[in-house]
């Protein structure tokens, strides 16, 4: 049987993760009302590369494997998190994720994401600057210095 996963423990979880570093406690605490636990076994596929999706995924136990394109990107177990750019455009997933053993997940839905942002709007602005800074880091990693 699954443990519980409290309340201070989903705060700490979604506060680790970098779209939600720069909300408050009580910001993290709206968040971690909508997420739901969920349960995997191992082998299951909890994402698969090009199918549509519409949430995200905080891993709270276990260890899975990450396949892009059919390459093995390594393995992400407690803390990490997968899913977010499904939940930011409902576009298709970008990566294929397998539980290496059984899981316990915090699913956040991009639905109930968007109810949140109608009433927390100050919740969005925190999320949209720091994929701001996400998208800066990575384009200086990728660009040649300019003079």
């Amino acid at each position: 049987m699954a443990r519980k996963i409290g309340k201070d423990e989903r705060v700490q979880l979604l506060g680790s993760i970098w779209l939600f570093s720069h909300c408050d406690r009580k910001e993290l605490a709206r968040i971690s009302a909508l997420t739901t636990l969920q349960t995997a076994s191992a082998g299951d596929v909890l994402t698969e590369q090009g199918k549509p999706g519409s949430e995200c995924f905080i891993v709270a136990s276990g260890t899975a494997r990450v396949d892009v394109s059919g390459v093995d990107a390594g393995e992400i177990g407690p803390g990490a998190f997968f899913g977010e750019m499904a939940l930011l455009d409902g576009g298709p997933r970008s990566a294929t994720v397998t539980a290496l053993e059984d899981m316990q997940l915090l699913a956040l839905d991009r639905r109930e994401l968007d109810a949140l942002l109608d009433v927390v709007p100050s919740v969005g602005r925190k999320m949209l600057r720091v994929a701001g800074q996400r998208l800066r880091e990575a384009h200086d990693r990728h660009s040649p210095a300019s003079g």
